[in-house]
């Protein structure tokens, strides 16, 4: 395992378990909202260590969204003030996309699509971020653009 895939994977393992470790509301259900039913349907599956490991995705610093039943299903790095786009990986119906968003680092802090061959994700920040430190997780939502599967509740966490 090179020196970089070592780091992203210490990273989105580190930002995982902070996500995790955050309070959650037992009386808001994980998805919610239905799409139209004219929506292609298109599942968000949870990313396995070996897929974030392997992922090869450049970057300084990484991004990742932990649904409420704490399963990765976003992981994405970029660099700080940087035009270059953040790379991120999904799984969509099981099977592996990589997917990227503009604006490097900077670019997802506060949510955004990222956009790849298998579709488009969407993270949308919901509310103010919980706890303190350098990077606490925000509340947030995910939903595959076009899809009629429901927003996915969760965490958005970014840092080092």
């Amino acid at each position: 395992m090179s020196v970089t895939n070592a780091f992203f994977f210490s990273t989105v393992a580190a930002l995982a378990l902070a996500a995790c470790s955050q309070e959650r509301d037992s009386n808001n259900p994980e998805r919610q909202d239905s799409r139209s039913s004219s929506a292609q349907e298109h599942r968000l599956t949870p990313l396995s260590e070996d897929d974030m490991s392997n992922a090869e995705l450049a970057g300084e610093l990484s991004c990742a969204f932990t649904s409420d039943n704490e399963s990765v299903l976003l992981v994405a790095m970029g660099v700080v003030a940087s035009t270059s786009p953040a790379e991120g990986l999904i799984k969509l119906d099981n099977e592996l996309y990589h997917v990227s968003a503009p604006g490097g680092f900077d670019g997802m802090l506060r949510g955004t699509t990222f956009e790849g061959d298998g579709g488009a994700v969407e993270v949308s920040i919901t509310g103010e971020p919980q706890g303190s430190g350098e990077s606490p997780p925000s509340p947030a939502e995910l939903m595959v653009v076009g899809s009629d599967q429901s927003a996915i509740k969760g965490q958005w966490i970014c840092g080092p």
